[in-house]
Parts: structure tokens; C-alpha cells; sequence
């Protein structure tokens, strides 16, 4: 009766492991990304709701519908989106916290109120830039901007 493993039956066992796992990881990682950018456009489909609920109280409230100016608070007369405050707080129920020199998330584009980039990889320098239009409440991805670092809207299907 055998009590033990063979050197060769351990090595064949370790080959058969080592392949499965070779073509296991890249899956993974691949679901990761995916995961990403599945929540990031769930996100973005939040922002358009809240857009919209934010014009359909304006309209019960005054008669109007009108958009949001900004996406985020106003501060004293500071136009942009301040770094310590809220992304989104006036149209989200929970709103995004600026990465405040994170590599991932939301952040405002160079203090513009109409433009916003996510950071979709921690530790990246690449982003989506995405615009927002007060007039029509239009939040999309911005596939016009020349910004080297900006990643293709057409990774989004957008």
C-alpha cells in the first residue's frame, strides 16, 4: 500500500493548478473592471434622475422647470465645486465625496460648475470627463474635450 505522493504526481498536480489559475485571473480582473463601470453608469443614471426630480420640484414649487445651475452647493461667490464639499449634493440622496487627492471616484473638473470627472482605477491619471448643461439638464459624457488624460466615452457605450 502507498502512503506518500510521487515527486512527478505533486509536480503534475502544481501544472494543472498553475494553468487553471492562468486562465482564471484574467477573468476576474476583466469582472472587476466591469463592476466598475456598471456602477459608475448606475451612478450616472442617478445624477439624470436626480437632474430631473430636481426640475420636477422647481416645477410644483414655482410654476417653472428649471435646472440646477451647478451640481454641487454654492459657496460665498465661488462658482466652482469646492474641494471639501459634496459632489451632487442638491440633486443625490447620498452624494459623492470629492476624492480629495484619491486616485478614484468623482471630482470637479479644473473648479468648472459644468464639468466632472470620474476616476475609475485607484492610482490612474486617466478619468471620463463628463459635461453638465444647466439649460436642458443634459449630464453626459464629454467626447469633445482635447485633455490627453481623458478615456474614450466609447468605453462606456455612450
Amino acid at each position: 500500500m502507498k502512503k506518500a505522493y510521487s515527486m512527478m504526481e505533486l509536480i503534475f498536480v502544481i501544472v494543472i493548478i498553475g494553468i487553471l489559475a492562468s486562465v482564471a485571473a484574467p477573468k476576474l480582473f476583466v469582472t472587476k473592471d466591469d463592476a466598475v463601470k456598471a456602477q459608475l453608469l448606475n451612478t450616472i443614471q442617478e445624477i439624470k434622475k436626480g437632474i430631473e426630480a430636481y426640475a420636477a420640484s422647481e416645477y410644483i414649487d414655482n410654476g417653472v422647470k428649471k435646472y440646477p445651475d451647478r451640481l454641487c452647493k454654492k459657496v460665498g461667490s465661488y462658482t466652482g465645486c469646492p474641494g471639501s464639499k459634496p459632489l451632487f449634493e442638491n440633486i443625490l440622496q447620498t452624494p459623492s465625496v470629492p476624492r480629495n487627492g484619491k486616485h478614484v471616484g468623482w471630482d470637479s473638473y479644473k473648479d468648472d460648475p459644468k464639468k466632472y470627472v470620474f476616476f475609475p482605477k485607484n492610482n490612474s491619471d486617466k478619468y471620463y470627463v463628463f459635461s453638465y448643461e444647466p439649460n436642458t439638464g443634459e449630464f453626459k459624457c464629454d467626447s469633445t474635450s482635447a485633455d490627453t488624460k481623458k478615456l474614450p466615452c466609447s468605453d462606456l457605450g455612450m
